[in-house]
């Protein structure tokens, strides 16, 4: 192989380690980061908020005194005999002997949800932000082979760096002894 082509494919090796390792902190800061600051990140799996909530996205949720709740906020709840929260927005808010009922609908469904939440904890989840297409970097890195990238990347991008402060380095002992 040519000297040219190995510095492209060094070059291109660097570049592609040096993309791994972006994603990888925007994968982590996109978890840790809201965590410190008492909020939860939550993976988007389905289409029901539409634009507002895309599929792949993180939703950066605060949890609130359902009585801070006002309509037209998106919060994320969960539903009896459903593995996964819903992320909806709410329509509605009625307060009977019991508490707090939240009427929600998702924003690209069609009608609101069959199911009002009844708000028994008295706190919700109430969306703050969402970063688009976060969430498929994290859902990637939760496999076998966003693991083996994430990781693998990087360490080939240091291995041809170390690579070329070897030959630099032979350079430059080759040339101190002339």
């Amino acid at each position: 192989m040519g000297t040219t082509v190995r510095r492209r494919v060094l070059r291109w090796l660097q570049r592609t380690a040096t993309l791994a390792l972006v994603a990888a902190a925007a994968a982590v800061a996109g978890v840790a980061l809201p965590a410190l600051f008492g909020y939860r990140s939550l993976l988007v799996v389905n289409g029901s908020m539409g634009r507002a909530v895309p599929v792949g996205s993180v939703a950066v949720v605060e949890g609130i005194g359902v009585e801070a709740v006002r309509v037209g906020d998106v919060v994320t709840v969960g539903r009896p005999g459903a593995s996964l929260p819903v992320t909806h927005r709410v329509v509605g808010i009625e307060r009977d002997r019991l508490g707090w009922i939240l009427f929600t609908k998702g924003d690209a469904n069609a009608s609101a949800d069959p199911e009002p939440f009844r708000a028994t904890s008295g706190r919700v989840d109430r969306v703050r932000w969402v970063v688009p297409l976060v969430g498929y970097l994290i859902a990637g890195a939760r496999t076998p082979a966003g693991v083996s990238v994430l990781l693998g990347l990087p360490l080939a991008g240091l291995a041809c760096e170390g690579w070329g402060w070897l030959r630099a380095a032979r350079l430059l002992v080759g040339q101190a002894g002339e």
